[in-house]
């Protein structure tokens, strides 16, 4: 009934204000024109095995919304898009996603595909597949919720991401929780090791944001940063660069 909407959240790269960096997200709007967050709707969208559905639609959505917006993408520096476990692990995914992009080569490069770190691992052989397959074609690749699986380091040498996305859990405590603080240096540290960009998420806070600056991080996602909204809203207007929080005239 396209009541699923695109919503997109920037990504501030530190020491380039002027680089266009997003993640799309995905809003649903009910019968009453109420819109809800994708914990309302993922568990059940999980639960019965519509993942891949939604995702073939959303790829759909952003890839005939970006069609139309040239000047967007010329500015554009990377958009990123989530893949379910549920895509990762079905071979028709992975053929529906190399086609969309042999058919619009010139928005592989923009392209960085998100899987959580725990959807990896369960389907580890799946994941290489798909991995390997789009940065074939151009994309990037992100390892999302990094941190939160019991292997995390072990695994790393067999999924070739392009960049770690912390999981925000550790971000939001890192100021509080020596463990989480220590933690988000370790994965930072790692990512340099294996020239992986590090991004966090949940990046609410002033102060949080200055002390991931400090440890190298090299990308921060969060309310301290930019809040979502409608990725029309994004992709028409000429995007002003993002001033970080502790920066002169940066916005709090």
């Amino acid at each position: 009934e396209n009541r699923m909407l695109l919503y997109a959240q920037r990504i501030a790269k530190v020491g380039d204000p002027g680089y266009l960096h997003y993640e799309v997200l995905v809003r649903m709007r009910d019968a009453a024109g109420a819109l809800h967050l994708p914990g309302q709707f993922m568990p059940a969208v999980e639960r019965y095995g519509m993942a891949v559905a939604l995702d073939r639609h959303v790829l759909g959505l952003l890839f005939r919304h970006l069609q139309v917006c040239p000047a967007h993408v010329r500015q554009l520096g990377l958009c990123n898009v989530n893949v379910s476990a549920q895509s990762i692990a079905e071979p028709s995914f992975l053929a529906f996603v190399c086609d969309l992009l042999e058919r619009n080569r010139a928005l592989a490069a923009k392209l960085c595909f998100e899987v959580t770190e725990t959807a990896a691992i369960s389907n580890l052989t799946q994941a290489r597949a798909f991995i390997d397959a789009v940065k074939a074609r151009g994309c990037r690749m992100a390892l999302d919720d990094f941190g939160s699986g019991l292997s995390s380091f072990g695994y790393l040498r067999q999924l070739p991401a392009d960049i770690l996305k912390i999981d925000g859990a550790f971000v939001r405590d890192m100021g509080s929780d020596p463990v989480s603080h220590a933690t988000v240096r370790a994965i930072s540290e790692l990512g340099r090791e294996l020239q992986m960009e590090v991004v966090a998420e949940w990046v609410e806070t002033e102060e949080v944001a200055n002390a991931l600056a400090a440890l190298g991080v090299q990308g921060l996602q969060g309310f301290a940063i930019e809040r979502p909204q409608p990725l029309e809203r994004l992709t028409l207007a000429d995007q002003r660069p993002l001033r970080l929080v502790g920066q002169p005239g940066a916005d709090h």
